[in-house]
């Protein structure tokens, strides 16, 4: 849970700094982040939805108690549906390379 949590933390990262570099106007170099917060994006929320059944399963054969089981899902829920968010609100960078949204 710690790698997931600290590769999430990469993707906000780029995720900021690809905000920055389409509201200045330096469009032409987000790449450079985008296409790295996208790989990191799929391959650790795809580990993270993998492992919540798991943590299930850890539950269930009493190799973790109920609330290690419920600490574990909730936190991770948490923090993807956090970084999720954080994603759906930079959606913001289609309206301003359409041209919708002025560049701040």
């Amino acid at each position: 849970m710690f790698g997931i949590a600290n590769q999430l933390l990469a993707v906000i990262a780029l995720c900021l700094i690809t905000t920055w570099l389409i509201n200045t106007g330096r469009a032409k170099y987000a790449w450079v982040t985008l296409l790295p917060m996208l790989f990191v994006s799929t391959t650790t929320l795809t580990a993270s939805y993998q492992m919540i059944p798991q943590f299930l399963q850890m539950v269930g054969n009493g190799v973790w108690s109920p609330l290690k089981g419920a600490l574990n899902i909730g936190l991770m829920v948490f923090v993807i549906t956090c970084v999720l968010a954080l994603l759906a609100q930079a959606a913001r960078w289609i309206a301003v390379l359409r041209g919708v949204v002025p560049i701040r």
